[in-house]
């Protein structure tokens, strides 16, 4: 019987190597393991620790890739509890103001997203233990929904244009910005209707429309 041939992979650097064990790790949420019944995941743990072992002797020409080593293996830990792992997320949300995004170039931010991803996964698995920190969860998720931040930006300029004109900006204006802004606010306040959702802004839109005129 024929010995099936092993797949000859191409040669690479140890920047290649480390950014294939990096885009790993972002698609699957989590370190690969040289445990895993999985082949793939079985490479990229070992060529990946082969890699490190020999950019931690050349620490000032791999400074870089250290760097986000560390903040990788620090966000993704096994040892890592649930709660800790959301209390970071949750801070970072408070403090930006927002959800944080996978496409991001800040490297923290690009990889809280994922991992929040996997922690929320776990914790629903054990669901009445970690029900106080789902519910904050989805609260922080409903209050910083990227959409419900779009309508209440467009809305304060809108809002903050109509004040200082004394009146409610035109569409088809000649005045760009008094263009822009109506269509803006009409596209927002169509969304916010049919999803029935911040419907402070909605009264408080129409109460402005009535005072300075359409």
């Amino acid at each position: 019987m024929l010995e099936k041939k092993k797949t000859k992979r191409k040669k690479r650097t140890r920047e290649q190597i480390f950014k294939d064990w990096e885009l790993w790790v972002l698609k699957n949420g989590h370190l690969p393991s040289f445990r895993s019944k999985d082949e793939e995941e079985r490479y990229i743990a070992m060529t990946a620790n082969v890699a490190m072992s020999k950019i931690k002797k050349e620490p000032q020409k791999y400074k870089e890739i250290l760097n986000k080593h560390a903040i990788i293996l620090r966000i993704f830990s096994k040892k890592r509890t649930k709660e800790r792992a959301f209390k970071e997320w949750e801070n970072w949300v408070l403090a930006n103001g927002r959800l944080p995004s996978q496409r991001s170039q800040d490297y923290v931010e690009r990889h809280l997203a994922p991992r929040i991803n996997v922690t929320i996964r776990e914790m629903k698995e054990e669901a009445e233990k970690y029900a106080t920190l789902l519910k904050k969860y989805e609260e922080l998720k409903e209050k910083y929904n990227p959409s419900k931040l779009l309508y209440i930006r467009t809305f304060e300029a809108w809002k903050a244009w109509t004040l200082e004109k004394q009146k409610t900006p035109r569409r088809h204006s000649e005045n760009e910005q008094e263009n822009r802004l109506s269509l803006n606010m009409s596209y927002c306040l169509s969304k916010m209707k049919k999803n029935n959702i911040l419907q402070d802004i909605i009264v408080e839109y129409n109460e402005l429309c009535s005072k300075y005129g359409r």
